[in-house]
């Protein structure tokens, strides 16, 4: 090695201006270095840089949003034109505080106009809830006015809304007035149009000898299922002349022509009464066979009734 030494240093002094190769080490990357350019001043590269464009107007304006009303609206439009003229009908309505009956009453189409012809028609000035549910099943100011000329009116707007849910007409109260069966009140036409009373049905009824007492009588009837031809079938099994409550009664019960003819062949006499006792105890062919099995021999309905009750055959 130190042979090696002065040979070096003499190579170097020999010829200053010779270029040795470069030694860098194999894993090294060589990057190429960019050639400096001329120093550019300050004020050259202001001058060069472009300016920013300047911004759009709708960037540049105030992104604080307008209130809105329920509808989406601006306030400022159409929602504040129907506040103000719903306040002008009488309808003080804040929109913040009476928001979801806004929301409500423009659902359904509420106008101011529809609240001041409900408030004209003769029931008092209905509240923001009732012009809902008034507009929602279609009462108009005509249909109220109809209703009171049919000379059965409402006394208020909740009874309207009743009338109209379940399709009361004027022409529906009048036909019921004339079955003749007294004068029906709001809430009579209301349960009657309910079950699907017609004068139709009140005729067949009087014609195969079943006479309502009353408009309470003929609900009833229809709501248990009272017909004509059960009427008819019950007194060919044996049970004729029922009146209208026993029809009622018997068929609440479930007492069919079929059962009343079988305690009728059993218990020769059997009354209404007896044929009660035995639906409602449930007295049939079954419970005879049983209470025979078991040394009963009376046949009195009666005594099966208490021996029903008794409960010894459990």
């Amino acid at each position: 090695m130190s042979g090696a030494a002065p040979k070096l240093m003499a190579i170097v002094s020999a010829d200053p201006q010779a270029s040795a190769p470069p030694l860098a080490p194999a894993a090294v990357r060589v990057v190429p270095v960019p050639k400096p350019h001329a120093s550019v001043s300050e004020p050259a590269i202001a001058a060069a840089t472009p300016a920013p464009a300047p911004m759009p107007l709708l960037q540049m304006r105030d992104t604080q949003e307008e209130p809105r009303d329920p509808s989406g609206q601006e306030v400022t439009g159409s929602g504040a034109t129907y506040l103000k003229r719903m306040r002008d009908a009488g309808y003080p309505l804040d929109l913040s505080k009476d928001l979801e009956e806004i929301i409500s009453l423009r659902s359904v189409g509420v106008t101011p106009e529809y609240a001041k012809g409900m408030g004209q028609a003769g029931l008092g000035t209905p509240t923001a809830r009732d012009l809902i549910s008034l507009k929602a099943v279609g009462v108009t100011s005509e249909y109220v006015a109809a209703l009171r000329a049919s000379g059965i009116s409402p006394t208020d707007f909740q009874q309207v809304i009743s009338e109209k849910g379940v399709g009361i007409t004027p022409e529906y109260a009048k036909s019921i007035a004339s079955i003749g069966r007294g004068s029906p009140t709001v809430h009579d036409l209301i349960g009657m149009k309910a079950l699907g009373i017609t004068p139709d049905y009140a005729a067949e009824l009087n014609a195969s000898g079943i006479r309502p007492k009353d408009l309470h009588d003929l609900e009833s009837m229809k709501a248990v299922g009272v017909t004509p031809e059960y009427a008819k079938s019950m007194a060919a099994a044996g049970m004729p002349a029922l009146d209208s409550h026993d029809l009622v009664s018997l068929r609440a019960q479930g007492v069919t022509p079929e059962y009343a003819r079988w305690l009728k062949q059993t218990f020769p006499g059997t009354d209404v009464h007896d044929l009660r006792q035995g639906a409602v105890f449930h007295i049939d062919a079954d419970f005879v066979a049983r209470a025979k099995q078991h040394g009963f021999n009376d046949t009195s309905l009666d005594k099966l009734v208490k021996l029903k009750m008794s409960g010894l055959l459990d």
